[in-house]
C-alpha cells in the first residue's frame, strides 16, 4: 500500500478515520492524504437551527456565527494534522475539495478511509476507484467476518482485503455464507483461504439473509471488521444504505471494508 485517502467532513472530528488511516500508513510505509471536503450545499453550517432564523436578524450576528464555524473547521484541520505528526505518519492535506474531485483522487489511491456518519458517503461510494474502509470505532478490529456468496464480487472484496490489510489476517476470521447454493464449493474456497489466515472457519446459515447476518454479527464480541462486495457500481449506494451493509453499520462496534470492480 502506497497511498491512503482519509476523507473528512471538516465540521466533525471522526477520530476512527485517523486511527485507521495512520495505522495502515505506519504498518505499510504508506502516506496519508487528508482530504477536507467542501461543505455540502444542502447543509447550512452557518447556523445550527436554520428554521429559527429571524428575518430581522442583523448581518453582524450572522457573520459572527459564520466566523465561529470557520474557526472550528480550521481547528479540526489542525487536530488531524497534529495526530499525523505525533504518530510520525507521512501526510499531505487539501481542503475545500468537492465530491467530484475526491472521486478523481481515488484513481491513484489504494484505499479510501471514511466515517460512516459523513454526509457525502452515499454520493461517493458508487463511483470511487479503490476499496473503502468505513470506520465505525476508533480502535482496531478484534474479529473479521468475510461475507461470501460465491459471487465474483464477494471474492474480489476478499482478495482485495487480503492484499491490502495483511496485518489483520491473524485475527479470528469467519467466512460467512447465508443460504449457500453449494456447501462443498464454500468448503473448497475456505481451504484456498487457509494459507492467508491463521484462524479462519466457515459459518453456513439458512433463512432470511439480513436477519441471519444481523443475528450472527450481534453474537460476536469486540470490534468487528466486515468484508463485503457489492452487486455492481451503480447499486453500491442503494446496497449500502438500504440493505445488508446498512444493518452492519447501525451497530457501533462494526467497521466495513467494501470493494467493487
Amino acid at each position: 500500500m502506497k497511498k491512503i485517502i482519509a476523507a473528512l467532513d471538516p465540521m466533525d472530528t471522526p477520530w476512527p478515520v485517523i486511527t485507521f488511516a495512520t495505522h495502515f500508513a505506519n504498518n505499510d510505509g504508506a502516506s496519508v492524504h487528508l482530504v477536507f471536503l467542501t461543505l455540502p450545499e444542502e447543509v447550512d453550517y452557518n447556523y445550527p437551527y436554520p428554521n429559527d432564523l429571524s428575518a430581522a436578524e442583523d448581518f453582524t450576528t450572522r457573520k459572527n456565527i459564520s466566523d465561529s464555524n470557520a474557526q472550528l473547521i480550521e481547528d479540526n484541520i489542525q487536530l488531524f494534522k497534529q495526530e499525523c505528526e505525533s504518530s510520525k505518519t507521512r501526510f499531505s492535506s487539501e481542503k475545500n475539495i468537492s465530491i467530484e474531485e475526491l472521486i478523481k483522487k481515488t484513481e491513484d489511491a489504494d484505499i479510501l478511509v471514511a466515517d460512516e456518519g459523513t454526509v457525502f458517503l452515499k454520493k461517493v461510494l458508487p463511483h470511487i476507484h479503490c476499496p473503502a474502509l468505513i470506520a465505525g470505532e476508533d480502535h482496531l478490529p478484534e474479529k473479521v467476518v468475510l461475507m461470501f456468496n460465491n459471487s465474483g464480487n464477494s471474492k474480489y472484496a476478499i482478495e482485495s482485503y487480503i492484499s491490502l490489510l495483511p496485518q489483520f489476517q491473524k485475527l479470528p476470521t469467519f467466512l460467512l455464507s447465508i443460504n449457500p447454493d453449494d456447501k462443498k464449493e464454500n468448503e473448497n474456497y475456505l481451504n484456498n483461504l487457509k494459507s492467508s489466515f491463521t484462524d479462519i472457519s466457515l459459518k453456513s446459515l439458512y433463512g432470511n439473509v439480513q436477519n441471519q447476518m444481523e443475528d450472527f454479527l450481534s453474537g460476536l464480541s469486540g470490534h468487528i471488521l466486515v468484508i463485503m462486495g457489492a452487486f455492481g457500481r451503480s447499486e453500491i449506494s442503494r446496497f449500502f444504505y438500504k440493505s445488508r451493509a446498512n444493518s452492519v453499520m447501525k451497530e457501533k462496534n462494526f467497521s466495513l471494508f467494501i470493494a467493487h470492480k
